[in-house]
């Protein structure tokens, strides 16, 4: 058998070294961002999307909201990995290790939405570019539906309560007197459906 390496390879797992070599996935991120080719290649990806219908019954639109980076995931050498690109962009930056776990990987994947949101955006921000106009639509006489999906701490509940406030807010000084408001409130849980104002569990729901 031939001899062993002198300086074995460490097998780390995504999280682990995606902390080890925070430095270079951090200027790879940079060069990204910075670089003259792909601000041009953003610029033509949007005049194509330019132009989207506005709200309006029967419509689907999708958005998405960016969290501000904690101080404890800071310190605890995570980085930023989202690129916010004019409202309309996002970009993944997947820091990954090559098979031979010495050389590092950068996959940069670029989707499009009908909004972006960047992390320096306030609630009233959220709120006018996604259910205000759902709201609007409502009282009109029409439906909507606004739905809220994401990992855990990726800050569903601090926008989702935000948006019932406001929306609250919105229903009840766009309503005239002889409208009447209901409002119901059920949490989806697996296979369980709860009505969080009454405290009743209601049956499985039906699958298939």
């Amino acid at each position: 058998m031939g001899a062993a390496e002198s300086n074995p390879v460490r097998n780390l797992d995504k999280r682990t070294a995606r902390r080890t070599y925070r430095s270079d996935f951090v200027a790879a991120i940079k060069r990204y961002r910075n670089s003259p080719g792909v601000q041009e290649q953003h610029a033509h990806l949007l005049e194509e999307i330019e132009g989207s219908e506005e709200w309006q019954e029967g419509s689907i639109k999708v958005c998405v909201r960016k969290r501000p980076i904690f101080k404890d995931e800071i310190k605890g050498s995570e980085f930023d990995v989202l690129t916010c690109i004019h409202g309309k962009m996002l970009t993944v930056h997947d820091a990954r290790m090559h098979a031979d776990m010495r050389r590092q990987l950068m996959h940069h994947h670029e989707f499009t939405f009908d909004s972006v949101f960047n992390s320096r955006a306030d609630n009233d921000m959220v709120y006018q570019g996604t259910a205000s106009p759902l709201v609007q639509v409502a009282c009109d006489g029409g439906f909507a539906t606004c739905l809220m999906y994401g990992q855990t701490g990726s800050g569903k509940t601090y926008t989702m309560s935000s948006i019932y406030e406001r929306a609250a807010n919105d229903i009840f000084t766009k309503v005239n007197g002889s409208q009447t408001v209901t409002v119901s409130f059920v949490e989806i849980s697996g296979d369980k459906c709860c009505d969080l104002l009454n405290g009743f569990q209601q049956a499985q729901l039906l699958t298939g």
